[in-house]
């Protein structure tokens, strides 16, 4: 009998840092720049772990005020989205509490036009939106304006994607980067088999041991918007700067930007 409740015992306390353990390893933030496929990584997440995305729209808070909203967003089963900039605050504050980070990139090239389409909807940006002098330049200009600043002294590309490149030097038991191209699958004009390998890599940094059936089962209707669902969800393609980039754009972004290409590995020189 004493035996019996001694191996019972056993048997809880194991149980009981299994579930601790599970639950630390889903302990996560999804971190992305604006217009990258924020809602493609999300949905996955969401169907990965079964809880509900909580969307912050602030780049950076006080150390307090995100360990009060991380506090508040666990508490409520949810995980937590930002367009968090790499802030010592925040990086701190994740690493003290074992969050993970997945972080999310896409050509910067398929990012600006994404924004430029983004606006063209009513949104702003900076000094980017249609009531403002922005809103009275043709469409190439407006993508030369997103891209370059010129004009009015905001160029996009600084702004939504070198100012979080940080993230992505961080150690990759904290950070995992995820790409829109390996995610978006064969409808968003990629790889269903990539898309399963990235599905399968985020599914273990969080700690899951699902398996392939369940992962292909998820992968099977996770690009495009739900229906009803309030996204900025526009195409969904990969390499639509292709069919909007002008020799002009082409130009202003190899002087500015084909370093960044070339190191995120978009490109392997300037030949494109």
């Amino acid at each position: 009998m004493i035996f019996t409740r001694f191996f019972l015992f056993i048997f809880l306390c194991v149980s009981c840092l299994a579930n601790l353990s599970a639950q630390e390893s889903q302990r996560f933030i999804v971190v992305t720049p604006e217009k990258t496929g924020t809602h493609l990584l999300t949905k996955l997440m969401s169907r990965l772990v079964n809880k509900e995305v909580h969307n912050c729209w602030e780049h950076s808070l006080p150390a307090k005020e995100f360990t009060t909203l991380l506090d508040e967003v666990e508490s409520s089963n949810m995980f937590l989205h930002m367009h968090a900039l790499p802030t010592k605050e925040i990086i701190q504050t994740l690493k003290k509490k074992k969050y993970k980070v997945f972080f999310l990139m896409r050509d910067p090239r398929d990012v600006m036009v994404s924004l430029l389409y983004y606006i063209e909807k009513g949104w702003s940006i900076g000094p980017c939106g249609l009531d403002k002098p922005y809103g009275t330049l043709s469409l190439p200009e407006k993508l030369q304006e997103l891209i370059t600043g010129e004009r009015f002294g905001l160029a996009m590309v600084e702004a939504i994607i070198l100012r979080r490149l940080d993230w992505m030097k961080e150690k990759s038991q904290f950070v995992y980067t995820a790409h829109f191209e390996n995610l978006v699958g064969s409808e968003g004009g990629g790889d269903d088999k990539k898309q399963l390998k990235e599905i399968i890599k985020i599914s273990q940094h969080l700690g899951l041991n699902l398996s392939t059936a369940e992962l292909k089962d998820i992968a099977k209707d996770l690009w495009g918007a739900e229906p009803g669902e309030n996204t900025t969800f526009r195409k969904g393609q990969l390499g639509g700067w292709k069919e909007e980039f002008t020799s002009e754009h082409k130009a202003a972004f190899k002087k500015r930007y084909n370093k960044l290409l070339i190191h995120l590995k978009y490109e392997k020189n300037s030949n494109w």
